[in-house]
């Protein structure tokens, strides 16, 4: 490959990189509305996953997070608001560097804050953050580009920076595949006959999808072999812009539907816009010729409105040398975490990737979908002996029967996350604090003999089967709770 299509591929178009960084700053606006609902429960002293557990959780780890400094509402409040504020200056491309250094930092120390509920989709946004510090964002469509009398720069940046999204990228998908390793992805071709009959995550369209049995074993090879193959022809030098033209809707396509079919939250919509650097500069030049008059009306506007400044879109040698190393960082933790791999990360740099939160394994549905289904049942039991249902908080006795709608079982996908982490036997040193949180919400507004005594979680598992076979579900007791003693945890195989 010479020098000049070594350039053309790992360069990145600055108005690609302007959509990312509006992209990137409105789904982390999303994020965190869809987070502020559960504020009180997953971030403060008072809720089911306290900093007592957190730091439980890291005890052997190197992080940092601003929200682990207080346990207080009015305190994650207004670290929330801070964020929301840097993601909008973000949106606009004001004060862009900045803007984006204050919505990592913030975004990390959220994720620190609370990792059950973390997901591939906000491991996959944490990273886009981050290699977007060493990245003109603000170049194109911004404020910054409106209010800066400089020449404007040439469309094409390239820099290891450009280099280093890119690759970040093909890494998510060359890895998932990699670790794909289940017979039911490379040899059956059942892999998403399982991730279909997840009813706690399957949507309509998803579980209409299941009943075609013959195709599913083509969507499953079709699915395997695309993330294996097509990322490596996203940086062919020769027709790049028509095959990028080509792969691109079809990445976005497979995300779209993963999300029609499966309610796995953000993460479609992150995965799509992690493709955005890759939009050739012919697309743009197609799209501009349309647009351009109307965006000049706007920069004369917000010149006359806001006095100019001259903000660098460089990141200097130093930058340059920390992207390099954080780029050679990043490969070869995923190359450590790979099953295929006998090279293990040092635990002397491990600490690095904990620290600046780069560390990521892209392990979905991986080395299989799972193949067990279930619910939970948490029967209680009142002061005066009644029989209630603790977890849909009703004084009625607790349903033990098959949710009919087991996607909406759950209150959002941050919630089902949560739970199904806590079922691990793992992670059941933290079902006190769960159980420390249901009682204290059922007894907040009841007294005497109203008030929860004490309760059991269950998880009802129901193994799946090759269709048409079937199996009941077998409750497993993951949790005793005496709301007015310190519970007793209960060892059974998960």
């Amino acid at each position: 490959m010479t020098r000049g299509n070594f350039h053309n591929v790992f360069a990145i178009d600055l108005r690609s990189l302007a959509l990312l960084r509006v992209v990137l700053a409105a789904l982390g606006l999303i994020d965190l509305v869809i987070r502020v609902g559960d504020l009180g429960t997953f971030y403060t002293d008072q809720g089911a996953f306290p900093r007592q557990a957190a730091l439980e959780y890291y005890r052997t780890k190197t992080v940092v997070s601003l929200h682990l400094l207080s346990g207080d509402n009015a305190i994650q409040a207004a670290l929330f608001l801070v964020a929301g504020v840097a993601l909008v200056a973000l949106l606009l491309g004001y004060r862009t560097r900045m803007a984006a250094f204050w919505a990592f930092v913030l975004l990390a120390s959220i994720h620190v804050r609370t990792p059950p509920l973390l997901q591939a989709g906000d491991t996959l946004l944490r990273v886009l953050f981050f290699w977007s510090l060493f990245l003109p964002l603000g170049a194109r469509c911004s404020l910054d580009a409106v209010l800066n009398p400089r020449p404007r720069p040439p469309h094409r940046h390239f820099s290891v920076g450009s280099a280093a999204l890119l690759l970040q990228v093909a890494m998510v998908y060359v890895c998932s595949a990699l670790f794909k390793t289940g017979a039911e992805w490379r040899v059956d071709g059942t892999a998403i006959y399982y991730a279909l009959q997840l009813d706690y995550m399957v949507t309509p369209v998803g579980a209409w999808l299941r009943q075609w049995s013959d195709l599913l074993p083509v969507l499953t090879r079709l699915v395997y072999h695309f993330e294996l193959i097509a990322p490596f022809f996203l940086f062919c030098p020769i027709f790049s812009t028509a095959l990028r033209g080509l792969l691109l809707p079809a990445f976005v396509g497979m995300h779209l539907a993963f999300g029609l079919c499966l309610k796995i939250g953000l993460f479609p919509y992150v995965s799509a816009a992690a493709l955005i650097p890759f939009i050739p500069a012919a697309a743009w030049e197609w799209l501009s010729r349309r647009i351009a008059a109307k965006g000049e009306r706007f920069g004369e506007f917000v010149r006359a409105s806001l006095p100019l400044r001259s903000p660098s879109h460089q990141t200097g040698r130093i930058g340059s040398a920390a992207c390099a190393f954080f780029l050679l960082y990043t490969a070869a933790w995923n190359a450590a975490s790979l099953p295929q791999t006998a090279f293990a990360m040092p635990a002397s740099l491990k600490w690095i990737g904990e620290l600046v939160q780069l560390e990521q394994t892209w392990d979905m549905f991986a080395p299989r979908p799972s193949q067990s289904n279930g619910w939970f049942v948490m029967p209680g039991l009142l002061a005066d002996g009644t029989a209630v249902d603790v977890y849909r908080r009703t004084t009625s006795p607790p349903e033990r029967k098959k949710p009919r709608d087991g996607s909406a079982y759950f209150a959002n996908y941050r919630w089902r996350k949560f739970l199904l982490t806590l079922a691990h036997k793992k992670h059941e040193d933290y079902r006190f604090y769960y159980g420390r949180y249901l009682c204290q919400q059922w007894n907040a507004s009841r007294h005497g003999d109203e008030r929860l005594k004490t309760f059991n979680i269950y998880f009802a598992k129901e193994k799946t089967l090759l269709y048409p076979a079937a199996e009941q579900p077998v409750e497993v007791l993951l949790w005793r709770h005496d709301c007015f003693k310190r519970a007793v945890t209960v060892h059974r195989p998960q």
